[in-house]
C-alpha cells in the first residue's frame, strides 16, 4: 500500500497499475493543496478572455455593447442571464466568455 502522510489513509484507493498510482497521487496532492489553500488551477486573466473573444468573433467589448444597446439589452431590469444567453446563441460564446463581456457592460475590467 502507498503511504500518504498527513491524509486519511482510508480515502486513498489501492492502485492496480502504475498509471492508477500516478493518478491517485495526483488527486491526493490536489486535495492537499486545496486543504492548505493553495490554488492549483491556472486562471485566465480577464484580458486573455477578451483577446480570445476578439479572436473568435472579431468583435471588441465596445462592439458587443453597441449591439446590445440596439437590441435593448442594456436597459435597467434586463438580467445578466438574458444577455449571456444572447451572447451564447448569437455568437457561440461559452458561459465564461459571455460573462466577461457582460462584466465589461457593467464597467468591470479585472
Amino acid at each position: 500500500m502507498i503511504r500518504y502522510t498527513g491524509c486519511d489513509q482510508s480515502l486513498a484507493p489501492e492502485p492496480k497499475m502504475k498509471k492508477d498510482r500516478i493518478n491517485v497521487e495526483r488527486e491526493l496532492q490536489r486535495a492537499k493543496n486545496l486543504a492548505v489553500g493553495n490554488k492549483e488551477r491556472i486562471f485566465m486573466t480577464f484580458q486573455a478572455y477578451i483577446d480570445n473573444i476578439k479572436a473568435k468573433t472579431g468583435k471588441t467589448p465596445e462592439e458587443f455593447k453597441k449591439l446590445a444597446e440596439k437590441k435593448g439589452l442594456l436597459q435597467s431590469g434586463v438580467k445578466a442571464g438574458v444577455i449571456v444567453a444572447w451572447l451564447k446563441e448569437d455568437f457561440g460564446l461559452g458561459h465564461g466568455h459571455a460573462m466577461a463581456i457582460y462584466a465589461t457592460f457593467k464597467g468591470r475590467t479585472k
